[in-house]
């Protein structure tokens, strides 16, 4: 469950934490007036979903305090965490992107605050400043390197002895 909150900053410090995100960080300010006045805020407390996998993606979110955790079931139903997202950050970016089902759960691991930037947001963002689009782009591009560089584990190890 999601909490509309009532958050309490001036317009000039949501533009400065607007700019400190890795999506919006490279827009001047008229570009940031006008994604202010599109973003919904949301209180998410800690231990609460934001979404599940295979809901329906209808925006992103990115973090402006707080800690979100990312999970994926595999398999059998068994869960596996496989990042987590922190202040600045974006998340369920994919889902807005292809328009299919969410990838992943996210929950908060406490108490945080969020701005959504819905699907029809993005769009009408994106029509006068296409920079948005490839910033969406270049984060998920990164996210993927850096999930490549890591060492990989084996799933399963096995013992055999003679």
């Amino acid at each position: 469950m999601k909490y509309h909150s009532d958050h309490r900053l001036s317009s000039a410090e949501i533009r400065a934490r607007l700019k400190a995100t890795e999506l919006f960080g490279t827009l001047d300010e008229s570009a940031l007036r006008e994604v202010e006045a599109e973003l919904e805020w949301i209180h998410l407390p800690g231990g609460y979903t934001l979404f599940r996998q295979g809901d329906l993606g209808d925006g992103l979110y990115i973090v402006i305090s707080g800690r979100l955790r990312v999970s994926v079931t595999r398999g059998r139903g068994g869960e596996q965490v496989v990042s987590e997202i922190g202040r600045g950050e974006m998340v369920g970016e994919i889902a807005m992107l292809t328009s299919e089902a969410r990838s992943a759960t996210v929950r908060a691991i406490r108490d945080s605050e969020l701005v959504k930037f819905s699907n029809r947001a993005c769009y009408h963002v994106a029509d006068k400043y296409p920079r948005v689009l490839l910033q969406i782009a270049q984060v998920i591009a990164k996210r993927l390197e850096a999930m490549n560089r890591a060492p990989q584990v084996a799933a399963s190890l096995t013992n055999v002895a003679v």
